[in-house]
This record gives structure tokens, sequence and C-alpha cells, in this order.
């Protein structure tokens, strides 16, 4: 049994649960954890031999958690609580309750995890990222994290306005794309005071390349930069082919996951005319059927075999 947590509409989950079944006729679940204080019930047994872990579903149905082989912690949902717990003080207590107790059911599994939670967490954070990318002999964009507006301008004329800004991590509410810092963002630079933003020197004259890492597996895409949009791939409508990585940055790339602790990690690149590599972000919850799909890439089927190996790198 292998444990997906997202929701029963994501479309990379599915694809995965069916590569699951289909080539390693593997059960899977697509656990919501959005639902899981309505829809399910936790319990913990404990014996003389060893503990047992499990979730209670409606009509009789149950998930012993020490059959499962391997976890994906591919999009997580926000637990909800039920509707009738209204005080705000019950709230928070009660949804430090169900925190503490699935947390502490998720380390104590002995399964493969895909990421381990806390290195997942830990991984999100962009300024820990660049210092790693360092560490590990990848060039970085000159970049400033600051939340004042003097330094801002500073390094914006340090690089002859040839600099991009961009937040530390976007949600679905307040979702933002990699912008130029141009004229008109320069006009309202004081409201940088009200939160900390990253800007970057602009890797100019680049291909965008995006590196999915499974365990020890590396599926390199590339695309030309986009007349309609050059600063943001995702903003354009663009085509992805192959990429030969070379050794030195493929090693570099691997190293980085090790010392992260990741299993899973959709990498950002830029490969310039003098032919540099720049690490911009890794996202270890990143998309990649648009790669798999248009570069060739199997990169699903890697996922699913890891998943089914249940076997740490």
């Amino acid at each position: 049994m292998i444990v997906i947590f997202s929701n029963s509409t994501d479309e990379h989950a599915l694809t995965v649960a069916q590569k699951l079944k289909k080539n390693h006729n593997e059960d899977s679940l697509i656990l919501d954890l959005s639902k899981i204080t309505k829809s399910y019930a936790n319990a913990l047994y404990t014996n003389d031999i060893q503990p047992e872990y499990w979730f209670e579903f409606a009509k009789n149905k149950s998930l012993n958690l020490n059959d499962v082989k391997a976890f994906w912690w591919r999009r997580p949902q926000p637990l909800k609580l039920l509707p009738q717990i209204t005080k705000s003080s019950h709230q928070e207590f009660a949804l430090s309750e169900w925190s503490t107790a699935l947390n502490g059911i998720w380390e104590s599994t002995d399964a493969l995890w895909v990421n381990d939670i806390g290195n997942d967490s830990r991984a999100e954070h962009k300024p820990n990222q660049l210092k790693v990318a360092q560490e590990v002999g990848l060039l970085i964009p000159d970049t400033l994290i600051t939340n004042n507006p003097s330094r801002a301008i500073e390094f914006s004329e340090k690089h002859n306005s040839d600099v991009i800004f961009k937040s530390f991590l976007a949600t679905e509410q307040e979702w933002r794309e990699t912008r130029p810092l141009r004229q008109e963002f320069l006009k309202a630079i004081d409201s940088v005071r009200f939160a900390p933003v990253i800007f970057q020197q602009y890797v100019k004259d680049s291909h965008d390349l995006r590196i999915t890492i499974i365990g020890d597996r590396i599926f390199a895409a590339e695309t030309e930069p986009s007349k309609k949009y050059e600063f943001d791939w995702r903003m354009a409508e663009i085509s992805w082919k192959q990429h030969s990585l070379p050794s030195d940055v493929s090693n570099a790339l691997l190293k980085m996951m090790r010392r992260m602790g990741l299993e899973y990690g959709a990498i950002d690149m830029k490969l310039t005319a003098r032919n540099e590599y720049y690490f911009l972000e890794i996202n270890t919850a990143g998309q990649f059927l648009f790669s798999e799909i248009e570069a060739h890439l199997p990169i699903s089927d890697a996922l699913a075999a890891k998943l089914a190996s249940g076997v740490k790198t």
C-alpha cells in the first residue's frame, strides 16, 4: 500500500497512482487531510510486540499504517475542523491536538517518505536553498533579501535595473509570478517594508531548465526563452525538450539533494549563452507532467517505481 497526501483532483497524484497499480500491482490511497477530521478517525493501538497505527474509515474500512510501504508527501491539504467547534480557543486547541497526534504517527512509521516531512519543510526555505546550492558548488544569481526599501533601490542601481523580484512562498489566494523590477514597481518600493522580498540579478540571454530528481535519477528539460514573458516560464506558452546536464552540475545537484535529505525535488535553473548553469530554486512538490509529456521523460514511472520499492536513497 502506498499513501499519497493530496486531494482527489490532483492529476499528478492520480497519474502516479495509476502507474503504481499498472506497473507494480501496488494499491494506493490518496489521503486528503482537509477531510480527515470529518471522514476518518485515527487510532493508536499498542501491544507488547509492536505498536499499530490505524486509520478507520466509514463503511467498516480501515488502513493499518504498518502495511504502508511508502508515503508521498505530495500536496498535503490543510486540516479543517468540524463546524461544531466555534470558539477560537477551542479551534486552536483542536488543531493543536490533531497536528500533534498526526505528526507523531507520521514520525513513528518506518516506511519510505517522499519526502521526509521535516526535511521537506526545511527545504522549502529559499535562503537555505541558496546557501546549500553555493556550498555544493552551484552558481546562484546575486541575491538580496530585504524589507528595506533603500537597500532594494541600491541593489537595483548596482545591477543597472536588471533585477527581478519574487515571493518566498506563493499561496493560492496570493500567487505571484517572478517579475522585473521596473519603474512602476520602484515607485511603490516603500511597500517592501511590510514584508521581506527576494531580489535577484536577472540572468539574461538564458534558457530555462526544469530538472526533476527522484532518488539518484535525474530528468532534465529545457525551453527557449519566451518572447511573450521571459521572466517566468509559467506565464508563457512554451515547449520543452530533453536536456543533457554536464556531470559536474548533475553531481552537485545530487549532493544538494542528499544534503537536504530529499528523495524528490523539482529544480529551476538558467543556462546562459556562456554555458553557465545558475541555480534558482528547488520545489519539493513541483509539477512534472508538463515536462514529462513534452520532453518524453518517464518521470511518473520513476516516481511510481521509487514508491513501490519502499527503499530510501
